[in-house]
């Protein structure tokens, strides 16, 4: 004997087929009573209506009775349907018998969410063994998260998921400047790559690196996946290391490549603003290294930095050439203020005394000035004229300050 046809494309025709008789039944108590009622005018009034009426009533109760048994099992599908959808237990053993055509329907339904549950698990699985964070977000939502990324979070998974992306985040300025940066890209190219400050559930900063890949390229609303690792330690680490290349170890000033650098700018721009730059070359220095050494030389240095910063303006950079040799980049300063400031300068080193190991050590600032008015063509050319000055200050005794020779005139 065989088997009944229960495809889903017979399935839907047999509903179907039982839709439509339920809509004959109901026409033809319709018809019914119409027929009655044009049979009227043969039989007294009265007696007419109420057979019209009589005929209706069992059309409508024939069509009615119908119905009700032939949408019943509809109306326990859907309840099946919307108990499967949200995953409340239900179960199609628990049910009162469906006919033959809608069990398959709902059996179809019942395995269909245990497939994509099944899958769904066995994708959650495979994200949890990854060692970097990720997560699925589709309509502005969280959607799935993986066991690291709720990890460097300090969350739970489910206090995340159906959450806003703005959860993580430290402000909304903090969310918006990182749309602003990945929505474009991610629309252009259909990924994106950056760094940003992202915030734990205990309120704890640290920096990210985010990488985000559309699902489907194109189509935003197919969802993100992001990659999400915690850089905190190679953010610091580069810093340090970007900082020791630009500073002095001993003073934390700027070194002499980072200063020549800011110098070489400052001279693109010197015609539009014009400068003054300091050349200081310590008096004496030599004799504190040879008597108290090494470490009463550094102790020296680091006290006379600390005098210098005192004296100069926010605006002011103080750089450290090396050995004893400083400069200074003075912005918007005429030649009579920077010869002011040079001399408050020479006047405090002057003043500085170091006691160490029962000796009593202090220096002179021997110092050159110079004026940049977009004349000069580089940062070198710049120094070595601030240089040329500091060398006429010294051969002119020492501990003051001179004016190179361009500017002296």
């Amino acid at each position: 004997m065989p088997l009944p046809d229960r495809s889903p494309s017979t399935l839907r025709l047999r509903v179907s087929a039982l839709a439509v008789l339920a809509a004959a039944m109901g026409a033809l108590g319709v018809a019914l009573a119409l027929g009655v009622l044009g049979g009227a005018a043969q039989v007294p009034h009265g007696a007419a209506w109420w057979a019209a009426l009589g005929a209706a009533g069992v059309a409508a109760l024939a069509s009615g009775a119908l119905a009700w048994r032939w949408t019943l099992p509809l109306a326990r599908l859907r309840q099946a349907a919307l108990g499967q959808m949200a995953g409340a237990g239900w179960s199609l053993a628990a049910q009162p018998a469906l006919p033959a055509d809608l069990a398959d329907v709902a059996q179809a339904l019942l395995q269909s969410r245990q497939s994509r549950d099944r899958h769904r698990d066995e994708l959650q699985a495979v994200l949890d063994h990854a060692n970097v964070g990720l997560a699925l977000t589709r309509d502005a939502r969280i959607d799935i998260v993986n066991r690291q990324f709720c990890a460097d979070l300090g969350y739970q998974r489910e206090q995340v998921v159906g959450q806003s992306p703005r959860l993580v985040y430290a402000s909304d300025a903090a969310y918006d400047a990182f749309a602003r940066v990945a929505l474009p890209a991610l629309h252009q190219h259909g990924l994106v790559d950056t760094e940003v400050q992202l915030a734990r559930r205990d309120g704890s900063i640290f920096w990210a690196r985010m990488m985000g890949r559309a699902v489907v390229p194109g189509d935003r609303s197919a969802g993100f996946i992001w990659v999400m690792s915690d850089i905190t330690r190679e953010r610091d680490q580069r810093t340090r290391l970007q900082w020791a290349a630009s500073h002095d170890r001993l003073t934390g000033l700027l070194n002499r490549a980072a200063f020549e650098a800011q110098l070489d700018e400052a001279c693109r721009h010197a015609a539009q603003a014009p400068f003054c730059l300091l050349y200081i070359d310590l008096d004496r220095f030599k004799h504190v290294n040879d008597t108290g050494g090494h470490a009463a030389g550094d102790a020296l240095l680091r006290g006379l930095v600390a005098e210098l910063l005192a004296r100069l303006r926010k605006s002011d950079t103080l750089a450290r050439l090396g050995g004893d040799e400083f400069a200074v980049l003075l912005p918007g300063c005429p030649i009579p203020q920077a010869q002011a400031l040079a001399e408050r300068l020479r006047r405090g080193v002057e003043a500085h005394r170091l006691g160490w190991d029962g000796h009593q050590f202090e220096v002179g600032a021997s110092i050159g000035l110079v004026a940049a008015t977009g004349l000069h063509a580089s940062a070198e050319d710049l120094l070595r004229q601030a240089d040329a000055a500091c060398y006429r200050a010294k051969q002119g005794g020492r501990n003051q300050v001179a004016l190179s020779a361009g500017d002296a005139g």
